[in-house]
């Protein structure tokens, strides 16, 4: 078993990273929590975090066979965080953090192309509608990064080589953990 948790920006990649790998069961703390309010604030995110991390380590200690991959976003408080990770270290499940970057401009361009797919109704992301919204994303994500974090840059890159990236990450997570065992 191998746990992803991914971290980052509205627009870094996410969604994609975690739909396109293939063997491993998905998780979305936009999804859980949509399944609470049907248009989720910041605020929200912040006062429902610390149930939604427990529904998470349910399902996994649940289903300790499966690879995970679990998009945590950017405004889950760092308090939280930290709930899931003793949590997981507890219960002996092994973890990975990433956090997926992209420069602002690209970000912009991203979320312009999103909120256009969500308004087509090609999308059911959440949307954020300005780069003022943006600006207090990265605010708050300042304050919510795991400190074991590996960082990939998405900016100008195929869903591909992100994708080849965060393989090797797994792999070699795998080789040392069991290097440690």
């Amino acid at each position: 078993m191998t746990i992803l948790i991914l971290y980052g920006l509205p627009g870094t990649g996410k969604t994609s990273v975690i739909n396109n790998m293939k063997n491993y069961f998905s998780i979305s703390i936009d999804c859980l929590i949509r399944e609470k309010k049907l248009t989720p604030t910041i605020a929200d995110f912040k006062e429902l975090s610390d149930e939604l991390m427990d529904e998470i380590i349910a399902f996994v200690v649940s289903h300790r066979y499966l690879d995970i991959g679990i998009e945590l976003g950017c405004l889950v408080p760092i308090k939280s965080i930290k709930i899931l990770e003793k949590k997981l270290i507890i219960n002996n499940l092994p973890y990975i953090n990433v956090i997926l970057t992209a420069e602002n401009k690209e970000l912009v361009n991203r979320l312009k192309k999103r909120n256009n797919d969500i308004e087509l109704g090609l999308s059911d992301a959440i949307k954020v509608d300005s780069p003022e919204k943006l600006a207090r994303f990265i605010e708050i994500f300042s304050f919510n990064k795991p400190s074991n974090a590996l960082f990939i840059d998405t900016t100008n890159k195929e869903i591909s080589s992100i994708l080849k990236e965060i393989e090797l990450i797994i792999v070699s997570f795998k080789k040392n953990r069991s290097f440690l065992s």
